[in-house]
């Protein structure tokens, strides 16, 4: 009897625990066709004072079944009995009749592990239906053409293109020698004096009360052209010894006479401090453009200079005024802008070229937006109004301001070998130099270090031009040449 009781005791106590741990699970279909999905639905129910453990789910080599995934545990009930469900996804990769595995629940509680299985479920894989009918072939969709399909090609062909222009360009240049200067430009002797007094004249020194300055210039001008005529030593003779050599080249009597009356005249005002009459300093003129056209000679020239001519001013130690001025020539060869000069007009230029085109390829749709839908071909458009707008700031700003804003800040501008401003076709060539330089990655920019003399760079040497120090607009006591004479 006490057997008995103990025997059935022991059952009833594995029933209310088997009873307090339950799974199941349930398919939405028990059809199912070789890789579709279906869902499982699974629900478990413990005591509140287990744990549940994750759910594993191993794929063993040859299974038909096969779980894609899993959602997340979901709480339907919780007190002393705690039900959670989850869904399961899984398809199949076969044809028949196959079960969905019995799925092994885990349970923790007081340190110990029980597992509760799963129900197999049969299911039912089908296979496709064989189409016997074979379908015809479709037609190729064909794309349509377009120019950034060729890209690659283009690319290889400008490429081409540059390799030979360089092998061109590097060819003449180093076959290129160094022209000789053009032969010096001769001018009249009398022409250069005559154009001296008309200048003295414009500048009216006596009618302001220089009347030193006056008499002094006027002489020296009659002296210089003396020396360039006769080969008399006038500038460093007195007026003594300059009329004793005049005697003896047979000019006009009245016209000498006229002559030695200026320089003698000169003489009392510059060291005598004498005042002639008002009406002698016209006259003086008078006398001395007599005297120029009474002795000239078109065949005797002298070379023309290039150089600026200064007129330097010799301070009288007895008198605040001035004596005769010196005319002194000074070589002005073009000064070359350097090498840092030409990268920071380059860096400025970049900047303004960013914002030229941010203002170009982001402002001009926002404006089209807001009145249309930009067509198809908008976008080639863009770019090429980004062209023009990069070649009117090089092209056009070297053609008629010498150079681009970067040039402009920095004081160096563009011009040709006689360095003049150059043509907008020059400057056309200039900007496809500087194109082809940004395409080989500047290095038609390091040219600058293989030419001493000019620091030419390839876009220079493909339009003949240079950059050079911009010449100051006026400079205190310094005219060029051919408003001085």
């Amino acid at each position: 009897m006490r057997l008995l009781i103990t025997s059935i005791a022991f059952f009833l106590f594995l029933g209310t625990t088997a009873a307090q741990y339950q799974a199941q699970a349930a398919v939405d279909s028990t059809h199912l066709m070789i890789g579709d999905q279906l869902r499982l639905h699974l629900e478990v129910s413990h005591p509140s004072g287990a744990q549940l453990l994750p759910l594993v789910l191993k794929k063993q080599e040859g299974d038909v079944i096969e779980f894609l995934a899993q959602t997340k545990w979901d709480t339907v009930e919780q007190g002393s009995t705690v039900r959670l469900r989850k869904d399961l996804l899984l398809t199949a990769w076969d044809s028949g009749y196959h079960d969905v595995p019995a799925l092994p629940i885990v349970f923790l509680a007081n340190a110990k592990k029980d597992t509760v299985f799963t129900r197999n479920i049969p299911l039912e894989i089908e296979a496709p239906a064989i189409d016997s009918v074979l379908a015809d072939i479709k037609p190729i969709i064909e794309e349509p053409i377009l120019w950034q399909d060729f890209i690659p090609e283009i690319a290889v062909v400008v490429l081409l293109l540059l390799a030979v222009l360089l092998w061109f360009l590097a060819k003449k240049f180093k076959k290129d020698k160094e022209l000789p200067p053009p032969p010096p430009e001769m001018i009249p002797v009398h022409q250069i004096a005559l154009e001296q007094l008309k200048k003295l004249a414009e500048r009216k020194l006596w009618q302001q009360g220089q009347v030193k300055n006056f008499h002094s210039e006027l002489t020296h001008i009659i002296r210089v052209y003396l020396e360039n005529r006769y080969t008399i030593q006038a500038l460093e003779q007195t007026t003594h010894e300059i009329l004793g050599q005049m005697r003896e080249l047979q000019i006009d009597g009245k016209v000498m006479e006229r002559t030695r009356s200026v320089l003698q005249t000169a003489d009392l005002v510059k060291f005598a401090k004498a005042e002639p009459p008002v009406t002698f300093h016209d006259q003086a003129m008078v006398y001395a453009e007599e005297f120029i056209h009474a002795t000239k000679d078109s065949e005797v020239t002298i070379e023309k200079p290039i150089a600026v001519r200064s007129i330097v001013t010799v301070a009288d130690p007895e008198n605040t005024e001035v004596n005769a001025p010196l005319i002194v020539s000074e070589t002005t060869e073009p000064e070359m802008a350097n090498f840092g000069m030409r990268l920071a007009a380059w860096v400025l230029d970049y900047v303004f070229m960013s914002i030229m085109a941010v203002l170009i390829i982001y402002g001009i749709p926002a404006a089209v937006l807001l009145f249309m839908e930009p067509p198809d071909w908008f976008l080639q458009l863009v770019g090429v109004t980004l062209l023009v707008a990069l070649w009117a700031y090089f092209a056009v700003m070297d053609h008629k301001k010498g150079g681009s804003l970067g040039k402009i800040l920095i004081r160096i501008e563009v011009v040709d070998y006689d360095r003049k401003r150059i043509s907008l076709g020059r400057a056309s060539l200039r900007c496809l130099g500087k194109f082809i330089t940004s395409a080989i990655f500047g290095i038609g920019d390091l040219l600058y270090f293989t030419d001493n003399k000019r620091r030419r760079t390839l876009s220079d040497r493909i339009a003949g031009t240079m950059v050079v120090r911009r010449r100051p607009k006026s400079t205190k006591n310094t005219e060029l040449l051919d408003s001085d004479l």
